[in-house]
């Protein structure tokens, strides 16, 4: 026996080849007549397979084509009556739609509506109120004008005042005594205030005035705060010690008019303090201030009570010394 060796094409790896011998084996004709039988018939049995099988997917094919347009058939049906079941509710739903969004806007309107009326309620009864008050002041100006004296009325009753005022001061000559239509200032004697020569007598027609006023505030209802306020009361009343005063003054005239009396002084202090008292009696609100620099100090014992402050140039007896008087010389 014959072998040859050849290396692999791929690989160069010795390959063995067998003779012919080996590699061929030899059969008798009866043995391959049985295995051509044998295949033949296996033939015939796959050519009868074949055709059941064929035959099959035939008739599966026209039972496919006919399901298929069945199918075909329902799925038009189905959407022919799904169009005509749901067509109607999408119309209606669309109208419910149309009619919510329509009704929503109602609503807004109502609302808006609403509001506006409310608030032209709120602005007519604002304005119904303001017409009460208006009436109401209108009947209240009626009778203020009704009852309102005249300007002649009220100089009387200021000089009613201002005579209870002096005769309570004690000037000389209480006569003539009035205030002026022409220049609403105090008249003694028939003498208008300017023409009135002594500084002091100005200083108690002044202060009389002003506290005639007030008491004419006390005892009507007048557009006055019935607050009072004097500085330097004591001006030419017998303390007056600048000569830029005394050039204002005639002090022959103050000294016939007997201006530095201390009871004068006093007086005027009671005068202010009855009318203070008279309008705590009625609880009418009134307030009088005081200023002056030259109290005598029988005065500061006297009406020690009402005293809110009291200050001293030089600070004397501990007292402080005044916000002026303070500054200190630079």
């Amino acid at each position: 026996m014959n072998h040859s060796a050849n290396p692999c094409p791929i690989c160069d790896t010795p390959i063995n080849v067998a003779s012919n011998d080996e590699a061929f084996q030899t059969y008798e004709a009866s043995s391959l007549s049985a295995e051509l039988s044998s295949i033949q018939k296996k033939k015939k049995s796959i050519q009868i397979l074949i055709d059941e099988l064929s035959f099959k997917s035939r008739e599966l094919s026209k039972d496919y084509t006919a399901i298929s347009s069945d199918i075909i058939k329902a799925r038009e049906m189905l959407d022919t009556e799904n169009e005509a079941m749901v067509t109607p509710y999408l119309t209606q739903r669309d109208s419910l739609v149309r009619e919510l969004a329509s009704r929503q806007e109602s609503r807004n309107h109502l609302v808006n509506s609403i509001k506006v009326r409310n608030q032209q309620r709120k602005i007519h009864d604002a304005y119904e109120n303001v017409l009460l008050v208006i009436r109401q002041l209108d009947e209240r100006l009626a009778e203020l004008k009704q009852s309102a004296p005249s300007v002649a009325e009220i100089l009387s009753e200021l000089s009613d005042y201002l005579k209870s005022y002096l005769k309570k001061v004690n000037i000389k000559r209480q006569e003539g005594i009035s205030v002026s239509a022409r220049s609403f200032a105090p008249v003694i004697r028939d003498r208008e205030y300017l023409n009135i020569t002594s500084g002091g007598l100005r200083t108690i027609a002044s202060v009389g005035l002003l506290i005639s006023i007030l008491e004419s505030a006390i005892d009507s209802e007048v557009n006055h705060p019935r607050l009072l306020m004097i500085d330097t009361v004591g001006k030419y009343l017998g303390k007056t010690t600048k000569q830029k005063y005394q050039d204002q003054t005639d002090a022959a005239d103050d000294a016939r008019e007997g201006i530095s009396d201390p009871l004068k002084y006093q007086n005027m202090y009671e005068y202010l303090l009855s009318v203070a008292n008279r309008a705590e009696a009625k609880e009418v609100p009134c307030q009088i201030i005081l200023v002056d620099n030259d109290v005598p100090d029988t005065f500061v014992n006297r009406y020690k009570t009402y005293i809110v402050a009291h200050y001293s140039s030089t600070g004397e007896n501990g007292l402080p010394v005044g916000l002026i008087d303070d500054i200190e010389p630079t």
